[in-house]
């Protein structure tokens, strides 16, 4: 904590972002990512959840719809994209689908101990 205290004071911080490309035209993923919609039935691919529409009645914006790269260390593109929640694609962050279900999974046992 001490350490997180001091090294936040506002600062500016310069960083080295991953370097992520879009390899197909926006015409064939905007196709996809429709074809995803229809596939998944606006449900998040890693949890089951329905997942809400930007302008929806009721929407959480945690629930958004959110396209997250599967291999999060590979580009977007066809074969490598899922629809998920927005908090799931947060949570997920730069993990491998297997890391994060296998996470998530615990989080459920846990709860169910309780």
């Amino acid at each position: 904590m001490k350490q997180t205290v001091a090294n936040s004071s506002g600062q500016i911080v310069q960083k080295t972002m991953k370097d992520k490309k879009l390899l197909c035209s926006e015409k064939e993923m905007r196709a996809h990512i429709e074809q995803l919609m229809e596939t998944q039935g606006g449900i998040c691919k890693l949890t089951g959840l329905r997942m809400h529409l930007d302008k929806q009645d009721g929407a959480d914006n945690d629930m958004l719809v959110s396209l997250d790269r599967i291999d999060s260390d590979g580009h977007y593109e066809i074969g490598n994209v899922q629809l998920v929640c927005r908090f799931v694609n947060f949570w997920k962050s730069s993990q491998g689908n297997g890391r994060f279900l296998e996470l998530l999974d615990r989080i459920v046992e846990h709860r169910k101990l309780s």
